[in-house]
C-alpha cells in the first residue's frame, strides 16, 4: 500500500504541511484550537456551541459575540489553508462550520484507517502486512496530540485518544511482531510503553508471550510471580486471574490443545458445518459496518475465558439495503475464528411465505451437526440436544430476516454459547434489551460505492458519466435496486441503455424494474412486505407522509398530515422508525423518508386514498405551516403587518412559539420545507394559502439573505394572488419580487415588477403601497448611480408614507434619504435624517432600520474624521443587525467598519471586516452590496502591500458594478486594477476621506414589508 502523505496534522501540535515540511508556525493559539476541533470531525458541520469550549477556557472571559470571533478565526484559517492546498476550505452555515478535506489527508484519521486495516489483515491471517500497517500508522505521530491546545475539551480528547487508540495500536503492533517472530522489537516496544502505562496488564501478558517465544522461561516465570504479587497487593482480582490464565496457557499449550481435541471428538461431527451462502461478487463499501462487527467480535473474545465464544449482534436496516450480503461477507472473513463451524438459517420474517417456525430451524441445525432428529423425539428434547452439541464450542450462527424479537427469542435462548448474528428489518429493541445485544445499522451506500457496484454489474463502459450519475441518483444507494437496474439494462442492447435511463423515473424503477414474469422481484414488492406487516394506522400515516413538503419533517408536521392526536401520531412514527420505513429523527428532531420509500408510499397514496382525503391532508399541512409562520414572523418582525386572516374549517395545531429565538430556530429549520410548501400550495391550487404563506416566509428569506428562495416564493405568490382574485396581495407580491430582482442586480425585471405594482396601486389610490414601491424604485436609481433622481423619488415616497402615518416606511425612507445625501456629499443634512430615521425605527421596533440609521451616522462621523465615534455607532449597529439577524444590513455595517479601519490605518481590521462583508454577500447573492465590498477589500489589500490580491478584487468589483448597471463605478474599479497591475507604486495612497468615497457606496437594501401595501 502506498502511504498517503498527510497535510493536516493534530498528532502533535496542530500543524500544516507546506512544501513537504511540517510547520507549526502559523496562526494564533485560538485558530489552532478551532482548526483542531474541525479536523477531528472533517466533512461534517460542527455546531458553534461545540467549538466554543475548544477555543476558550471555562474560567476566561468570553468575547461579546463568540460566533463573530469564530467567523474571524475561520477567515484567517482559510488563508493559512490556501498555502497548503487551494482545494481545502471551511464552510459555514446554520450556526456551524465544517472543514472540507479528505480524511486520509489528516494524520489522525489516516492513522485510524491504517490501524483498522491492520486489524483486518491480522484477522485474515496476513500478519506481515498487518505489522507493516501498524508501523505506518505509528510513524504518523509527531508527539503528544494537540500539544498546542490547552482547553479542557482538548485535554479530554487527548486522554481518550492516548488510552483508547494510541495504546491499542501499539499493542496490536506487538501482537503482529510476535506472530511473525520479531520478538526483540516487540520486547523493546513493550518496555517503552510499560513506563507510561504501568497498570496495563495486557503489556505484561504480551511480554510473557515474547519471553516464552525466545525460550527465556525462567525470566518469564520471575516476571509472572512479581506481577501477580503486585496485582494481589493492589486487590486487582480480575487482573490477577487474567494474568494467571494467560501464564498457565503458555506453560501447558500443547497439553491443553491435545486435551481439547480429544474432548471435541466425542461430541462434534468430524467435519464442522459451513452453511454460509457464497459471498456475493462485487461486494463494495461497508467499511464502517465491517469494523463494527469486528469490534463486537473482539469484545466477545476479550470477555471469554473458555473454549466457547458467545454474544448477540443485531444487523438491521431498510428493505434491500444489503444486510444479508454484509453478514455473509463478514462471516466468510472471520470463519477461521470459528473452528466448530458456521450455521445459517433464513427465517422468512418478511417474505411471501409464512415466517419460519423456530422448531424447523432447530431440526435443520441438528441435521447439519450430523444428529438428525428422530420422528419420535419431542421438540423439547431436540432443543436440549442442540444446546448440548454447541455448548463450549466456537460456532457462528447467522439468523437471517427475523420478523421481530418474539420470532427470534426461542432460538437465541437455545444458543447461549454461540456467537449469534441476527438480521432484520426491525430494530429488535426487546431482544437488544433482554440479551445485551450489540446493534449494527446498515445504511444505503454512498454515491461512490453505488457507482462501483453499478459498474461491477454493467462494466465500466456500459454508460457514459451523465447517465451513470442519473442511475446513481435513481437508485439512492440501495443495493437491491442497483442490482435490479443493472439486470434490467443488461438485457437490452448497449446502444439503447442511455435512452432507457433517460426515460426511467423513480416510480417506474421500483414498480416495473424486476418484473420479469418469473416471480415478482421489484423493489415495490419488497417494500410491500414491510408495509403489509404494519397496522392500519401506520400504513395510512406512511402513505400520507410524502405529502409533507421538503426533504424532512417534524412530529408537528406529521400530526397535521395525519389528523390524529399527537400521542397517536408520535407512536406511529416510532413504529415506522423501528421498522426502518422512516429514518430516525436527527439532532433537530426531524424525520426523513428515504427517496425510494417515499416513492413507494406515494404510489400507495395514489392507490389506497381518495382524492378528497389527499386534499384534506394537504390543507391540514399547509394551514399548519401558515399559522406557525405567521406566529414566528410576528415575533421576529413585529413592525411588519400580517396578511389578512384565512377563514378555513381546517382545525390544526400550530407549533408553539413563545420567543424570538424559538421563532428564528423554526424558520431556520423549516426554510427548505417552507419554500416547498409554497410551491405545493400553488401547484395544487390552494391559492388562498399560497400567497398568505409566501408573505412571512419571504420576509424571513429576505432578512437572512435567501434571495433565490424569496424570489421563487414571490413568483408563486403573484400567481396565486391573481388566481385568488386578491389585488392587494398581487401588488404586494410584485413589490417583493421586484426587491428580489433588485438585490440580484436584475434591474430590468426589478423595474418591470415595481412599475407594474405602482400602476396597480395608483388605480387603487393606495398611498401606503405607493410609498413602499417608490422607495424601491428610488433604490434602483441609486444603484445605477443616479443619486439626484433617487433623492427626488425617495422624498416623494416619504410624502406618501407621512400621508399614511406609516412610521416604519417613514423610518426607511428617511434613512435612505440620508444615505443618498451622503452619496451627494451633503453630510450635515444627512446627519439630521439619520437621527430622525433612528428615532422613527425605535418607535416601531424596526431593528434593521435602526441598525442602518446608526451605520449612516457612523459614515457621517467617519467623513468628518471622527473615527472613534464612527466605530462606536457602527459597532452598536452591528450588534443590533446580528441579533435580528439581517444579513444584508450586517454586510453593509461590516463594509462601513472596513472603511473606518482604512481611514484609521488599521489595515488588518479593515481586511477582516471587508472579507466578512464579501462572505455575507456571496452567501446571500447580494450583488448590490458585494460590488462596493470588494472595492473596499481591494483598497485595504493594496494598503497592506498585497497588490496581486488587490487587483483581483478590483476586477471582481468592476464586473459586479457592470452587472448592476453602474458604469461610472465599474470604470473606476478597472482603472485601479490596471494601475495596480502595472506596479503598486503607480496607485497613489488614498487620503482617509478618499479611500471609499460616499458616492462609491451603495445604500442599504430596503427590506420589503408585506403590510406596507
Amino acid at each position: 500500500m502506498k502511504l498517503v502523505e498527510t497535510c493536516l496534522g493534530i498528532l502533535g501540535s496542530t500543524a500544516l504541511r507546506i512544501d513537504g515540511e511540517w510547520t507549526e508556525d502559523w496562526g494564533r493559539p485560538r485558530e489552532h484550537a478551532l482548526l483542531a476541533a474541525l479536523l477531528i470531525r472533517p466533512n461534517e458541520f460542527v455546531p458553534v456551541s461545540h467549538l466554543v469550549p475548544w477555543v476558550w477556557f471555562d474560567d476566561e472571559p468570553m468575547p461579546q459575540s463568540p460566533a463573530a470571533a469564530l467567523s474571524t478565526y475561520v477567515t484567517r484559517i482559510r488563508r493559512s489553508l490556501a498555502q497548503v492546498d487551494p482545494n481545502l476550505d471551511i464552510r459555514g452555515g446554520n450556526k456551524a462550520y465544517r472543514i472540507e478535506a479528505a480524511k486520509e489527508r489528516i494524520d489522525y484519521h489516516h492513522f485510524r484507517a491504517l490501524v483498522a486495516e491492520a486489524r483486518a489483515l491480522g484477522r485474515s491471517g496476513d500478519a506481515q502486512q498487518a505489522a507493516d500497517r501498524c508501523e505506518q500508522a505509528r510513524a504518523l505521530w509527531r508527539g503528544t496530540p494537540l500539544a498546542d491546545v490547552a482547553s479542557e475539551r482538548a485535554h479530554a480528547w487527548r486522554r481518550s485518544v492516548l488510552h483508547n487508540e494510541w495504546l491499542p495500536a501499539n499493542i496490536l503492533q506487538v501482537e503482529t511482531w510476535l506472530h511473525i517472530g520479531n520478538y526483540d522489537q516487540a520486547i523493546a516496544l513493550i518496555d517503552e510503553f510499560q513506563n507510561n502505562y504501568p497498570q496495563e496488564i495486557r503489556l505484561t501478558a504480551l511480554l510473557l508471550s515474547a519471553l516464552h517465544k525466545l525460550g527465556r522461561g525462567t525470566e518469564a516465570s520471575a516476571l509472572f510471580v512479581a506481577a501477580r504479587r503486585k496485582l494481589l497487593d493492589d486487590d486487582d482480582v480480575d487482573g490477577e486471574q487474567y494474568l494467571r490464565r494467560h501464564h498457565d496457557t503458555l506453560i501447558a499449550t500443547s497439553t491443553s490443545a491435545s486435551t481439547s481435541a480429544r474432548t471435541r471428538a466425542h461430541s462434534m461431527p468430524e467435519a464442522a458445518p459451513r452453511q454460509l451462502p457464497p459471498r456475493q461478487t462485487g461486494f463494495v463499501g461497508r467499511t464502517h459496518q465491517l469494523s463494527e462487527l469486528d469490534s463486537d467480535l473482539d469484545s466477545a473474545i476479550a470477555a471469554t475465558d473458555s473454549e466457547s465464544l458467545s454474544g448477540v449482534v443485531i444487523v438491521d436496516g431498510m428493505p434491500g439495503v444489503g444486510k444479508t450480503a454484509l453478514v455473509v461477507h463478514w462471516g466468510h472473513r472471520v470463519a477461521h475464528l470459528f473452528p466448530n463451524g458456521t450455521l445459517y438459517a433464513t427465517l422468512d420474517g418478511y417474505s411471501d411465505r409464512d415466517p419460519m417456525d423456530p422448531s424447523i430451524v432447530v431440526d435443520d441445525f441438528l441435521i447439519a451437526l450430523d444428529h438428525p432428529p428422530h420422528a419420535d423425539t419431542s421438540p423439547r428434547h431436540r432443543q436440549m440436544l442442540l444446546s448440548k452439541l454447541l455448548s463450549g464450542r466456537r460456532t457462528l450462527v447467522v439468523l437471517d430476516n427475523a420478523r421481530n424479537s418474539e420470532h427470534i427469542r426461542p432460538l437465541v435462548s437455545l444458543l447461549p454459547d454461540s456467537f449469534i448474528v441476527v438480521t432484520s428489518r426491525q430494530q429488535l429493541t426487546h431482544l437488544k434489551t433482554t440479551t445485551g445485544a450489540r446493534r449494527v445499522r446498515v445504511k444505503p451506500l454512498g454515491p461512490h460505492e453505488t457507482r462501483t457496484l453499478l459498474i461491477h454489474h454493467l462494466g465500466a463502459t456500459a454508460l457514459d458519466d451523465e447517465h451513470t450519475h442519473h442511475a446513481i441518483e435513481l437508485c439512492q444507494g440501495v443495493p437491491l435496486v442497483i442490482h435490479l437496474l443493472a439486470e434490467h439494462l443488461a438485457h437490452h442492447p448497449p446502444e439503447t441503455r442511455a435512452t432507457i435511463i433517460d426515460q426511467l423515473d423513480r416510480r417506474q424503477l421500483i414498480t416495473d424494474v424486476g418484473e420479469t414474469g418469473d416471480g415478482t422481484t421489484t423493489a415495490a414488492a419488497l417494500f410491500r412486505q414491510s408495509f403489509l406487516a404494519l397496522q392500519p394506522s401506520e400504513r395510512r400515516l406512511l402513505r400520507l407522509l410524502p405529502l409533507c413538503p421538503g426533504p424532512d419533517f417534524t412530529t408537528d408536521t406529521a400530526c397535521a398530515c395525519d389528523g390524529r392526536a399527537r400521542q397517536d401520531t408520535a407512536r406511529s412514527l416510532t413504529i415506522l422508525v423501528g421498522a426502518h420505513l422512516l429514518e430516525p429523527p436527527d439532532a433537530a428532531h426531524r424525520y426523513r423518508l428515504h427517496d425510494l420509500l417515499a416513492e413507494f408510499a406515494a404510489d400507495r397514496l395514489a392507490t389506497d386514498e381518495t382524492e378528497i382525503e389527499r386534499r384534506h391532508a394537504e390543507q391540514r399541512i399547509l394551514t399548519h405551516y401558515l399559522h406557525t409562520a405567521l406566529r414566528a414572523a410576528q415575533l421576529l418582525y413585529p413592525s411588519v403587518a400580517a396578511a389578512p386572516p384565512l377563514t378555513t374549517a381546517v382545525d390544526v395545531e400550530p407549533v408553539r412559539i413563545d420567543t424570538r429565538e424559538q421563532a428564528k430556530d423554526w424558520f431556520d429549520h423549516e426554510r427548505i420545507c417552507l419554500a416547498a410548501a409554497i410551491a405545493m400550495a400553488t401547484e395544487h391550487h390552494h391559492h388562498a394559502i399560497s400567497w398568505r404563506l409566501a408573505d412571512p416566509a419571504a420576509t424571513y428569506f429576505d432578512r437572512c439573505g435567501y434571495h433565490h428562495d424569496s424570489r421563487t416564493a414571490r413568483q408563486h405568490a403573484v400567481t396565486a394572488a391573481r388566481a385568488d382574485g386578491h389585488r392587494l396581495a398581487e401588488v404586494s407580491s410584485l413589490v417583493g419580487l421586484g426587491l428580489g430582482y433588485l438585490t440580484e442586480a436584475d434591474h430590468h425585471q426589478a423595474h418591470h415588477c415595481l412599475t407594474t405594482a405602482l400602476h396597480l396601486l395608483e388605480q387603487e389610490s393606495n398611498a401606503l403601497g405607493q410609498a413602499v414601491t417608490l422607495q424601491h424604485l428610488a433604490r434602483l436609481e441609486a444603484l445605477q448611480g443616479h443619486h439626484d433622481e433617487a433623492l427626488r423619488i425617495f422624498r416623494h415616497c416619504l410624502d406618501f408614507a407621512q400621508q399614511s402615518n406609516a412610521l416604519e416606511v417613514q423610518a426607511w425612507a428617511t434613512c435612505h434619504i440620508g444615505q443618498t445625501l451622503c452619496a451627494l456629499d451633503q453630510h450635515d443634512t444627512a446627519l439630521e435624517h439619520f437621527h430622525r430615521a433612528e428615532w422613527l425605527a425605535r418607535q416601531v421596533d424596526d431593528q434593521p432600520a435602526r441598525a442602518s440609521s446608526l451605520a449612516g451616522l457612523g459614515a457621517v462621523l467617519r467623513n468628518r474624521g471622527d473615527h472613534a465615534g464612527a466605530a462606536t455607532y457602527c459597532n452598536q449597529a452591528l450588534t443590533i443587525a446580528q441579533a435580528v439577524p439581517d444579513l444584508g444590513v450586517t454586510a453593509e455595517i461590516h463594509l462601513e467598519l472596513a472603511t473606518i479601519a482604512i481611514a484609521d490605518r488599521r489595515t488588518h481590521d479593515a481586511i477582516n471586516h471587508a472579507h466578512r462583508a464579501v462572505e455575507l454577500c456571496e452567501q446571500t447573492n447580494n450583488i448590490a452590496t458585494e460590488a462596493p465590498a470588494r472595492n473596499t477589500l481591494a483598497t485595504a489589500l493594496h494598503t497592506d502591500g498585497q497588490p496581486t490580491q488587490a487587483t483581483t478584487q478590483w476586477q471582481h468589483a468592476a464586473n459586479l458594478y457592470t452587472r448592476a448597471g453602474n458604469t461610472h463605478l465599474a470604470d473606476r474599479a478597472r482603472d485601479k486594477a490596471r494601475a495596480c497591475l502595472h506596479g503598486a507604486n503607480k496607485l497613489p495612497t488614498a487620503r482617509s476621506t478618499e479611500i471609499t468615497p460616499a458616492r462609491d457606496r451603495d445604500p442599504v437594501i430596503t427590506r420589503h414589508r408585506r403590510g406596507s401595501t
